[in-house]
């Protein structure tokens, strides 16, 4: 029970990286365009 534990936080830590990413690119454009228009 050791092991199913630390694969789901290997594997979440690996999408949640990858969400990160492109989550700060979609704030930064929509936030940029939001204050411009």
């Amino acid at each position: 029970m050791k092991v199913n534990p630390r694969v789901s936080s290997s594997r979440r830590k690996s999408p949640h990286a990858h969400f990160t990413a492109p989550s700060n690119v979609r704030c930064v454009l929509m936030s940029a365009p939001s204050p411009t228009i």
